[in-house]
């Protein structure tokens, strides 16, 4: 299963569903402790044009649920920024 493919199932999911897998997708990763490492140590550095094609670029542009996206994704980002750091 690809990353799209699964991105794609999450994004047909209820939000209430989606909330679970979230929660159980953050439960193995705090089990795991491979899943701990950064990001940077497992991951290779990406190219502007392999973000750009990315499945997760346009990821919300259908979502009426989410009002302004841009600042949706800022308010998750910074939410973010807080739990973890």
């Amino acid at each position: 299963m690809s990353a799209e493919e699964i991105i794609t199932a999450l994004d047909a999911l209820p939000d209430d569903e989606r909330r679970k897998v979230y929660l159980e997708l953050e439960q193995k990763r705090r089990d795991d402790p491979a899943a701990r490492l950064p990001l940077s140590s497992t991951a290779t550095p990406s190219t502007a044009r392999a973000l750009a094609e990315s499945p997760l670029v346009g990821l919300w542009k259908n979502r009426d649920d989410l009002g302004d996206s841009p600042s949706t994704a800022r308010r998750l980002r910074e939410q973010a920024q807080h739990r973890w750091g």
